[in-house]
């Protein structure tokens, strides 16, 4: 066994089971989202320059919670059987990858 399967070997046995088994939820990427869109109408309003440096730090920090969540979505949960049945869903889940990652 070399260095690369190994390591591919150590990642698989610390993913979840990726079972569909309800633990997935893009709830928190779509709260994180609507956070981004908030903190730019807060942001386009605001005069004060150090409120809106602030507001895109937030906004970057939040983007990228956002981009966390639908990733693991994508790589743990979405199946080959799931783009097969939905090929809407690379689409939105705003990736040209045609096939969730294993």
């Amino acid at each position: 066994m070399n260095a690369g399967s190994t390591a591919q070997t150590i990642r698989n046995r610390l993913r979840h089971c990726d079972l569909p088994c309800g633990i997935y939820d893009p709830e928190q990427a779509r709260i994180e989202a609507e956070s981004c869109y908030k903190t730019i109408e807060k942001y386009n309003s605001s005069s004060d320059e150090h409120f809106r440096a602030r507001a895109i730090l937030v906004k970057e920090e939040r983007a990228e919670l956002a981009k966390h969540h639908i990733d693991v979505l994508w790589s743990d949960y979405f199946k080959p059987e799931h783009v097969q049945k939905h090929p809407e869903i690379t689409e939105l889940a705003g990736t040209p990858r045609s096939r969730p990652r294993r």
